[in-house]
């Protein structure tokens, strides 16, 4: 019960400290901040997450555990949490918003990847930078050797 209220406060905290969102998702999925709130609100809502289904506070456990999860970047975790929160508690506020909350996410989520694709990561970059070169190199010794090769077989 309390790591549930401890959790939930929490959430509550990152919500209020990084109003903006988009901006601290990119930073911190990105590793430019770290924010230990991230992590401790995560463990507590996941101990918190075992506890009864009747347990007053458990559908604001799992809101704030679909929350977590999706700051981390677990999508796929956020999405179940949210499915099992509008089953389960229909008749809470979050429970009524978990839907149009999964829907949100599900777009979130596709238009992210969607932008990964139009701009790719550094290191793909850095790839198509030296991959020429090595084909070229590798180009350069096999006509170097072809020459030596047939000279080598007509001696024979």
């Amino acid at each position: 019960m309390a790591a549930a209220r401890l959790g939930a406060e929490e959430t509550k905290e990152l919500e209020q400290k990084y109003p903006e969102g988009g901006k601290f998702l990119d930073q911190y999925r990105g590793g430019k901040i770290e924010e230990p709130l991230v992590e401790r609100a995560q463990s507590h809502l996941s101990k918190a997450y075992h506890l009864p289904d009747e347990f007053p506070m458990r559908a604001e456990v799992l809101s704030g555990l679909a929350r977590t999860e999706y700051v981390r970047g677990h999508y796929q975790k956020a999405v179940g949490l949210l499915d099992e929160l509008a089953e389960k508690y229909p008749e809470t506020e979050d429970g009524r918003k978990a839907p149009r909350w999964k829907q949100e996410l599900v777009e979130l989520h596709r238009r992210e990847l969607a932008q990964a694709w139009q701009s790719p990561p550094e290191r793909w970059t850095a790839f198509w930078l030296v991959f020429p070169i090595v084909v070229l190199g590798i180009s350069g010794v096999c006509l170097f050797l072809a020459p030596r090769e047939k000279a080598l077989n007509r001696s024979k």
